[in-house]
């Protein structure tokens, strides 16, 4: 029985992206940043997910390509409990108007839809810099089935919170001594 190499073929055994030969057959897989599909052979841009690390980087399903339509990705950072969280924007391109209702992406400090509201970004412009109240952020990316753009890039850091009131108590109380 001849053995049959069926990531060799031409269509890659009918994988999207990655053809992968396992004993006996193969399966298929994806590039960094899809997902494999129902379908076990096409791949979809991932989006989202909970985040508890200190810092990383997060970024629009298929960046610095296209992003795709009709997605809608949440991502949840969580900190540890004393920390607050940054965000910082490299890269932002969205489809734009000025009430940002086609695509757009949404930071809120906690990790619910009803937060308290940071900011609702699109079209070109650099979003600012933005920290969180607490030790969550929750943000949110969303695109319609219209225009697609490149999409975003950002990072995001966490750092203990100085209790700055505490601080200034005890400089005064210094300072009287």
């Amino acid at each position: 029985m001849a053995k049959v190499d069926e990531c060799s073929r031409p269509n890659k055994g009918g994988c999207a992206q990655r053809c992968v030969n396992t004993l006996g057959s193969y399966k298929c897989a994806c590039e960094p940043g899809y997902e494999l599909a129902s379908d076990k052979k096409s791949c979809a841009a991932t989006c989202g997910g909970f985040l508890t690390k200190l810092n990383g980087t997060i970024s629009s399903p298929g960046f610095p390509k296209e992003y795709p339509p009709n997605k809608n990705c949440v991502w949840q950072l969580v900190a540890p409990t004393q920390f607050r969280i940054t965000l910082t924007f490299q890269q932002f391109e969205t489809e734009g108007n000025d009430v940002c209702k086609y695509d757009y992406v949404e930071v809120r400090s906690g990790l619910t839809s009803d937060s308290k509201l940071l900011g609702k970004f699109c079209g070109q412009e650099l979003p600012p810099v933005i920290s969180s109240q607490y030790n969550n952020m929750r943000i949110e990316f969303k695109s319609d089935n219209t225009v697609s753009k490149k999409g975003f890039k950002a990072t995001y850091y966490s750092v203990a919170a100085v209790d700055l009131n505490q601080w200034s108590s005890d400089r005064r109380y210094n300072t009287l001594q």
